[in-house]
C-alpha cells in the first residue's frame, strides 16, 4: 500500500474493503510465490481461519446484543468491528499490546466511519499514553457521533481532556455528553464533581440536587443517592451554606 503496488478501496454501499493490483504486479507476485515453499498455502489457511472467525454466529452476536442496541450498531461490518474491539480489549488486559493493536486496526478497517469503533480505538491509544493519537481519533469520533453513541464519544473525550489537565475541555466534554444522555446519573455525578474541582461549587450543587431529586423516587434508596448527598454536603461546606449542610447530614 505504501508504495502503491496494491490499492485499497472501500465500497460506500456496504463499507467492504477491496484490494486491487495491476496484472504485471500480480504476475510478479505469482512468480515469487513459486520460490517460497508453502507460504501461499499457509497464508490462505490463515485467511480462511480469520474469515471463519469473523462470520457472525448467532451465539456470538447474542453476547453483544445489548451493546449493539445501546450504541446503534446495525451493519454487519460494524458488528464484526465491535466484536474485534472486545477481543482487542481482552488482549490488552492480558498484556498483549501488539495483538491488541492489530485487532483494533482490523476493526477500524471494517468500520472506518463508525464513531463507536473510533472511540474504542481512542481509549486504546489513551491507555498506551499516546495522548495526541487518542485526541485525534476521538475528535473524529465526536464529529461522526449519533444520538445513541454521542454520550459515549464525549465521555471518552472528557477522559482525554483530563489526561491533558485541560479542565475547561473536560467540563465542556461532560456537558456535551449529558446533552446526549441527560438521564445518566453516573455521568451527571461526574460532571458535578468536575465542577466542584474547578471551584464551581454552586453549579455542582445544582447537579447533585437533580440526582437526589430523582433518586428519592426509589425505595429502598440506592447507593447513588448516598453518593450524591455526600458530594453535595462537601460543596455546601465549601460555599458556607451551614443550614443546608446540616440538613443533608441529618
Amino acid at each position: 500500500l505504501d508504495v502503491t503496488l496494491i490499492n485499497k478501496i472501500t465500497k460506500v454501499s456496504d463499507w467492504r474493503i477491496l484490494y486491487s493490483a495491476l496484472p504485471i504486479t500480480l504476475n510478479f507476485a505469482r512468480n515469487q510465490l513459486s520460490n517460497m515453499g508453502s507460504l501461499e498455502l499457509q497464508a490462505r489457511r490463515k485467511l480462511q481461519e480469520f474469515n471463519e472467525q469473523m462470520e457472525l454466529q448467532t451465539s456470538e452476536i447474542s453476547k453483544f446484543k445489548s451493546d449493539f442496541e445501546k450504541y446503534g450498531i446495525e451493519t454487519d461490518n460494524e458488528k464484526r468491528a465491535a466484536i474485534l474491539t472486545k477481543r482487542a480489549e481482552s488482549e490488552m488486559f492480558n498484556g498483549n499490546t501488539l495483538s491488541a493493536e492489530m485487532l483494533f486496526k482490523q476493526a477500524y478497517d471494517y468500520a472506518p466511519n463508525s464513531s463507536f469503533i473510533i472511540s474504542k480505538y481512542a481509549i486504546f491509544e489513551l491507555n498506551r499514553n499516546r495522548i495526541h493519537a487518542a485526541l485525534e481519533k476521538i475528535k473524529e469520533a465526536c464529529n461522526r457521533c449519533t444520538k445513541k453513541n454521542g454520550s459515549f464519544c464525549y465521555t471518552v473525550l472528557s477522559r482525554i481532556m483530563d489526561a491533558q489537565r485541560n479542565n475547561k475541555g473536560k467540563l465542556e466534554a461532560l456537558q456535551k455528553a449529558l446533552d446526549f444522555d441527560p438521564d445518566n446519573t453516573v455521568l451527571r455525578h461526574q460532571y458535578g464533581v468536575a465542577l466542584s474541582k474547578n471551584g464551581k461549587s454552586k453549579e455542582a450543587v445544582k447537579q447533585f440536587t437533580l440526582i437526589i431529586e430523582n433518586e428519592q423516587l426509589y425505595n429502598p434508596p440506592r447507593d447513588t443517592l448516598i453518593m450524591a448527598l455526600t458530594t453535595r454536603i462537601i460543596n455546601f461546606e465549601r460555599i458556607g451554606d451551614k443550614q443546608s449542610y446540616e440538613k443533608d447530614v441529618v
